[in-house]
């Protein structure tokens, strides 16, 4: 086994970043779709609305029903992502954390046709 040790070097370091002295929010949001719909594509249409406080999204769960309920049919899953937002120069405001999530939630509905879990 080999290194190519003048690949490595050629990496570099991440250039530092300046520690924000305001604190983020992270947000929950489960929503349902039907199972054609990839989470790849709901995470595409949150990042398209450019809110200016999202600094991050991960999907963290995913959850398929083995039997229909009254929540969800069996032809539906529920994806759950996890949104961080900050603000550098202020602290975030529940009126503009709400604004951003509803932002998201709206671009969600009219065009995956997600709905809230």
């Amino acid at each position: 086994f080999s290194l190519n040790w003048d690949a490595i070097c050629d990496v570099g370091l991440p250039a530092p970043t300046e520690i924000s002295k305001f604190p983020a929010v992270q947000r929950d949001l489960a929503v349902v779709v039907d199972q054609s719909v990839p989470a790849q594509t709901l995470l595409d249409v949150m990042l398209a609305q450019r809110q200016p406080f999202v600094r991050k999204i991960e999907l963290f769960d995913e959850f398929r029903p083995q039997k229909e309920s009254g929540s969800m049919a069996l032809h539906e899953k529920s994806l759950a992502f996890r949104v961080t937002l900050a603000n550098d120069r202020d602290t975030l405001q529940d009126k503009e954390v709400e604004t951003s999530i509803t932002a998201l939630l709206d671009a969600l509905q009219n065009q995956c046709k997600a709905r809230l879990r």
